[in-house]
């Protein structure tokens, strides 16, 4: 302790900048050691990678640079400000650490608009303990660790804020910013974490004009310059069919739900979902099904409102004035009692309650102390109830309506339709009883795939209990069912195990199937791509119902039965990828970089030949890279808030489709 007082601590850094601009402090060298020790991990283990030429060491060359000079910045524009100069060292070593570790956990570099995004939602319990489990209990006690260790250090030696300002300290000051604004700016991808994320931030606020190719939108039947380019009138004359002419509708939404685990086995030959495969059987199974992009939230806005959701922001939340026509509204204004249930406890997460009544839901539930039974409790883990006691509690629920309703004449007929999140199947996947652990009783391979094949093997068990009930109900008999995931989730495909990372098929690709029988003839439908914006106009189509509407989406059994058909799909984090599927064509632009890639999933379905240097395939490219302008003409209308009109009187638009 007397040699750190003697001021033996101070000749190493000080050394190094005694005739120069720059002054290794003592947080420069803790960042430094640590960005070093990431570099050193196998790289398999990390999102880039470093070549062994010149542009490697330039690349890592100007990682270190930035470093030094974003630590040197800070300690000389703060000199003299004690407190404002550790707090600020401390934040910056915590920030470098939670970085690196967020990258080691996701083999990618945090985006700015994954914590934009998501913020409010980070504070709710579940995600909390998520957030502590995914980094690992040991990780925040050593970094808590380490910031006592630095306060004891600043008390006694003063550590932090011994240093002085050099004589040429303005320079320096000048010589730090121009070299961090020159890095963030540069064309090049560092390997620092912290420059990642301050240049998706810029990028979040000022992203890149992109040009809408109006030609090719009228091509699909858009007029850009209309007030209200998505409304659809109803065709003029067409019959309207009686609420005692139609069928209840259900829909399932299936937390996580990754196709690839849909009529397949594990290796010791059970199946992952036998229920659901007898199912299949009985109803029409899309075999190309896609979420139209990730998260909970903007599933569900696909699937009720067939518009492709926000490329930034999430709709449900930071949209919350965007005028919308969706399928529970039109259907409650026919008529039908409209109810919205969660697994959930909490209809405060992604301000789900609010977004839900708004769509036009009479009735939402989540299975909090109002709706949830004393029992229940013990049913709970991961982030809700589990789905078999949920199903109970919705069927429970439609027989009080029922019983309520019949004794009202004026109520007759009686059709519902009813949305199901459930909930089960949530990452990380492992937080069910043991009891219930029926493939893989003790898990212990790497990755997720044990815990997911426990996880999706239950909810396709629990699943049974909601056809029981529904069986059981003569007056629910002649119901339509779909059940669809609210989106994919990786599950170790391409290494990776977060669905805010990449845009391959395991991100987005989940099951469809569709039953109503006695009026849909089962089968498998293959080779066209269909998403969740083709739910919505594909139960009206079944419903007969010719309505006013702004779906973007199709119907599945539309008269174009043989025709290509189009998924759009949106990854907004991860430098954001915008993806189209056009089978077996998959062409996929990375924003941030500029780069592109196309692959043949049918002859490639691993995603492993990038086909976009080709020049036999420059006409997929080209055509495939128009329908982004769907993307960018859906995320406008958001913005504007053009995607229905206010009451009153309404502009003409073009008939439906």
């Amino acid at each position: 302790m007397s040699l750190l007082k003697s001021g033996l601590a101070a000749r190493v850094p000080d050394a190094l900048g005694r005739y120069n601009l720059v002054r290794l402090y003592p947080a420069t060298l803790a960042v430094l050691a640590l960005q070093t020790a990431f570099l050193a991990l196998p790289e398999e283990l990390r999102a880039v990678r470093i070549t062994s030429d010149l542009t490697g060491a330039v690349v890592v060359a100007l990682t270190f640079a930035a470093q030094v000079a974003l630590f040197q910045l800070v300690n000389l524009a703060l000199w003299g400000r004690r407190f404002l100069l550790v707090a600020a060292n401390l934040a910056l070593l915590a920030l470098y650490t939670f970085l690196i570790l967020f990258h080691f956990d996701t083999r990618a570099s945090l985006d700015y608009a994954l914590l934009h995004d998501n913020f409010r939602e980070i504070f709710f319990r579940e995600s909390l303990i998520l957030i502590f489990t995914g980094f690992g209990k040991w990780a925040f006690l050593m970094l808590w660790v380490f910031v006592g260790v630095v306060l004891v250090l600043e008390y006694w030696v003063r550590i932090i804020s011994r240093w002085g300002r050099p004589p040429n300290w303005k320079a320096r000051l000048a010589v730090s910013g121009l070299v961090y604004a020159a890095v963030l700016a540069a064309p090049v991808n560092t390997l620092d974490d912290a420059i990642y994320f301050f240049q998706t931030a810029f990028r979040y606020y000022l992203p890149r004009s992109e040009q809408l190719d109006t030609a090719f939108l009228r091509q699909k039947g858009i007029d850009a310059d209309a007030a209200f380019p998505l409304v659809k009138q109803a065709p003029r004359g067409a019959p309207e069919r009686s609420l005692e002419e139609l069928p209840n509708v259900f829909i399932i939404a299936v937390e996580s739900f990754n196709a690839n685990f849909v009529r397949a086995s594990t290796p010791e030959g059970k199946e992952f979902t036998p229920f659901l495969n007898s199912l299949s059987r009985r109803g029409v199974l899309l075999d190309r099904f896609y979420g139209n992009s990730v998260q909970t939230a903007r599933g569900h806005l696909a699937l009720l409102c067939s518009i492709l959701p926000s490329m930034k922001r999430k709709v449900f939340t930071s949209h919350r004035s965007l005028r919308l026509h969706c399928l529970p509204e039109i259907l409650r204004e026919k008529g039908y009692q409209t109810m919205f249930f969660t697994g959930g406890d909490d209809l405060g997460f992604d301000r789900t309650g609010e977004a839900m009544k708004r769509v036009g839901f009479e009735d939402v539930k989540a299975m909090d102390r109002e709706f949830a039974q004393g029992i229940d409790k013990k049913y709970k883990w991961g982030w809700g109830v589990q789905d078999n006691i949920l199903y109970r509690r919705v069927f429970e629920f439609l027989d009080e309506r029922e019983e309520r309703l019949a004794q009202d004449a004026r109520e007759a007929p009686r059709r519902y339709f009813v949305f199901i999140a459930a909930i089960s199947n949530h990452m990380k996947f492992d937080e069910m009883p043991p009891a219930q652990k029926h493939l893989y009783p003790e898990p212990n391979g790497p990755g997720y795939f044990q815990n997911y094949s426990n996880s999706i093997f239950l909810s396709d068990h629990y699943m049974r209990e909601f056809f029981f009930k529904l069986q059981r109900r003569e007056h629910l008999r002649n119901s339509i069912v779909v059940i669809v995931g609210d989106h994919g989730f990786p599950i170790e495909e391409h290494g990776n195990h977060h669905n805010e990372v990449a845009a391959f098929e395991e991100n987005f690709r989940t099951p469809a199937l569709l039953l109503w029988e006695g009026h849909v003839p089962p089968r498998v439908i293959r080779g066209r791509a269909f998403s969740q914006v083709d739910v919505a106009p594909t139960l009206l189509g079944l419903l007969g119902l010719n309505v006013e509407n702004h779906f973007t989406g199709r119907s599945v059994f539309g008269s174009d039965t043989g025709a290509p058909r189009t998924a759009h799909l949106i990854q907004p984090y991860d430098g954001q990828h915008l993806a189209v599927v056009r089978w077996p064509w998959k062409y996929v632009k990375h924003v941030r970089t500029n780069r592109e890639f196309l692959f043949d999933l049918a002859g490639d379905p691993t995603e492993s030949a990038d086909l976009a240097g080709s020049p036999e395939r420059r006409g997929e490219i080209e055509s495939l890279r128009k329908e982004l302008s769907v993307i960018f003409f859906n995320q406008k209308l958001i913005e504007q808030n053009r995607v229905w009109p206010p009451p009153g009187p309404k502009p003409a638009a073009p008939d439906s489709r």
